[in-house]
């Protein structure tokens, strides 16, 4: 079995939130600009997306999300998403998520299916897999 490492942001947000708390994953061809306003690291939390996120799932200030964009998409398989003992894992779908194959290899399957094989406390996995692009418009 191949070693698992940890996906990106994962101990920043580790550092913020327990088992609790709601674990927050942006995916998409835009995650990144999503969170970090133009994609820059030192704007970190200023994109308008995650302001309109943390308002409407009350996601504190301090809260850094893990972020999964076309550099991780090959990795999924391999990836630390959310620590085991999560109990909450909310997925916000932002921009384009490829399909790289059909049926069970397609990239939204594979990263629930590592939730579900990594994460078997999670009590409610929030599937909000939501196209972020018709509800707010994200600019590069």
């Amino acid at each position: 079995m191949a070693q698992r490492i940890k996906s990106p942001y994962f101990d920043k947000q580790a550092s913020h939130c327990n088992g609790f708390n709601d674990w927050v994953i942006l995916v998409g061809d835009k995650a990144r600009f999503a969170y970090f306003k133009n994609g820059k690291e030192e704007t970190a939390g200023q994109a308008e997306e995650w302001r309109l996120f943390q308002l409407a799932y009350r996601i504190p200030n301090e809260r850094y999300p893990v972020i999964l964009d076309s550099k991780q998409f090959n990795q999924i398989d391999r990836l630390h998403l959310a620590p085991e003992e999560q109990t909450s894992i909310k997925i916000f779908q932002v921009g384009e998520i490829p399909t790289m194959h059909k049926d069970k290899d397609d990239l939204r399957t594979r990263l629930l299916m590592n939730l579900a094989k990594h994460n078997p406390k999670s009590l409610l996995l929030n599937g909000l897999i939501m196209q972020c692009k018709e509800r707010i418009s994200i600019q590069n």
